[in-house]
């Protein structure tokens, strides 16, 4: 038996992945440790971080076995580049954030931080997803627009300033609402940063490369 569930709304696909977990949980108990998803554009193609989505949960019964790494961890096993985006099976990619990744909030800053100085916010996002999820209910918020904050700089690593400018200004709005900000987090600098990115999106400027390596802590 196959489960579906598709949004008609413009949404993060992390939401819907939250929203298609959480009734797959409600409704399938039992199964719920086995249910996969997959979040699809209408053409079928892999969803670009922060568009609008179909989610999908599939495999309820007859379920695969996960990709896994060679450490047992939870791993997405299809490769993609230093910018998020998916290539085809057997091409060499940059290496995978697991899927179960479990980290403190200070291993998750640093783990962040090391990756977007490297350029890969895409991998950062992944990161800071992980603490959203994982984390508690109070600081949701606070992890949710961080994550949001990476994937509005992978969308201008991958020149999509419309993209970059939805993320960017959620991101900011997540973080002020999250003032007094935990565990070194310059909010106001980022926010003060995002501000600017947005600024030279709404003007036209050329946004170098260079400059996308927000820092997360004072």
């Amino acid at each position: 038996m196959s489960f579906r569930i598709q949004s008609g709304l413009s949404r993060q696909s992390e939401t819907a992945k939250y929203v298609c977990r959480n009734i797959a949980s409600k409704h399938y108990p039992s199964a719920a440790n086995i249910i996969r998803y997959i979040i699809l554009l209408s053409d079928g193609s892999e969803l670009p971080p922060g568009q609008p989505a179909a989610a999908v949960i599939l495999d309820h019964g007859a379920v695969a076995e996960r990709d896994r790494d060679d450490a047992g961890h939870a791993r997405n096993a299809r490769p993609r580049d230093r910018f998020g985006r998916p290539l085809p099976f057997g091409s060499p990619g940059i290496e995978r954030i697991p899927d179960d990744l479990d980290l403190t909030p200070d291993q998750t800053l640093d783990y962040a931080q090391r990756l977007l100085d490297d350029g890969l916010a895409f991998n950062a996002h992944e990161v800071l997803e992980a603490a959203w999820k994982n984390g508690p209910f109070a600081e949701r918020m606070l992890w949710q627009g961080l994550a949001q904050y990476a994937v509005g700089i992978t969308h201008l690593q991958r020149g999509n300033p419309k993209g970059a400018r939805t993320l960017l200004e959620r991101a900011v709005s997540r973080l002020e609402a999250s003032i007094p900000w935990p565990y070194g987090i310059d909010g106001a600098a980022l926010m003060a940063y995002g501000e600017r990115l947005l600024a030279d999106i709404d003007a036209g400027r050329d946004i170098s490369p260079d400059s996308l390596h927000p820092r997360l802590r004072g």
